[in-house]
């Protein structure tokens, strides 16, 4: 604490003035009140409610319920449904992350979230029976196979990861894992 300017700092004299500063918690506001000024148009029940307010990078909304913050899915089952099991999860038949309407929710293990994702192409993680695009039939793919292997010919001649990435349009990291064999490994 700074000293007020001419003014002796006692114990005394700090305790009066935190004591006047006492802690006054913000009023709290209904859960479900405040849930529903963050839901976009909800009056279908066989529709998407999309989550308006903030969310993370993956379009999931952010909602702070008993004090902790937890995604809007999780959020609208406890809310909407009942409390969720521990280790469970609350898993989108919809596939849409915004989505909090618990018609479209339901509940499963991770191994379940893993499985129904697989089933379903979505998501970035390989395994038994998973269909998901790599390399130049990737959405994204800016390469194909036989660039790759012209870049790694190029590379492997001398030439400098810069002006192969400016080359093929993409970013020098992308480039050196691409010549590392970080990324395109079956070529």
């Amino acid at each position: 604490m700074t000293a007020l300017k001419g003014r002796k700092q006692t114990p005394e004299h700090i305790a009066k003035r935190v004591a006047s500063r006492a802690f006054k918690p913000w009023p709290q506001r209904d859960p479900m009140e405040r849930f529903w000024e963050k839901v976009g148009d909800h009056t279908d029940p066989a529709a998407c409610w999309e989550w308006k307010a903030s969310g993370d990078k993956h379009g999931y909304g952010a909602f702070y319920l008993d004090g902790a913050l937890t995604k809007a899915p999780r959020a609208a089952w406890r809310l909407l449904v009942g409390q969720i099991p521990e280790g469970m999860w609350v898993c989108h038949r919809c596939d849409n992350p915004p989505c909090v309407n618990p018609a479209h929710l339901f509940l499963g293990s991770r191994a379940d979230n893993l499985s129904d994702m697989r089933r379903k192409s979505r998501g970035k993680v390989p395994g038994a029976g998973w269909s998901g695009a790599l390399g130049e039939n990737h959405r994204a793919a800016k390469l194909t196979w036989a660039l790759v292997a012209e870049a790694r010919e190029r590379f492997s001649r001398g030439e400098i990861l810069s002006a192969l990435a400016r080359d093929y349009g993409v970013t020098p990291p992308t480039m050196w894992a691409v010549v590392h064999r970080k990324t395109w490994k079956v070529a």
